[in-house]
């Protein structure tokens, strides 16, 4: 394990979710994690990418509706669904960003 580990902060931002959406698949044990104690939880990015993979591999898996904005109209549009295709671009988009902080 050569790789830097993963925050709770810093997934949530990667995955555009919350932190305490990080803790519910956590505590759900569906996301790979390591616990370091009680209350440390760290991410190796590789396994999370094998597990966003794998989500988006998922035979006769359902895409997940997004929830709609309920906030200002000004926020940009989404189609609705999160898609294989969706899910691979953020794989690539996490990638190019770690490899630009290395």
């Amino acid at each position: 394990m050569s790789e830097k580990l993963l925050r709770v902060e810093e997934l949530a931002e990667m995955l555009n979710l919350k932190p305490s959406s990080i803790y519910q698949l956590v505590f759900k044990r569906k996301i790979p994690c390591i616990k370091i104690s009680r209350r440390a939880v760290r991410f190796e990015l590789n396994q999370i990418l094998k597990w966003l993979e794998s989500k988006a591999q998922q035979p006769g898996a359902e895409p997940v509706p997004v929830p709609k904005p309920v906030r200002r109209s000004t926020r940009r549009k989404r189609s609705g669904r999160v898609t294989e295709e969706s899910i691979r671009s953020m794989i690539e988009n996490i990638k190019k960003e770690v490899l630009s902080h290395e």
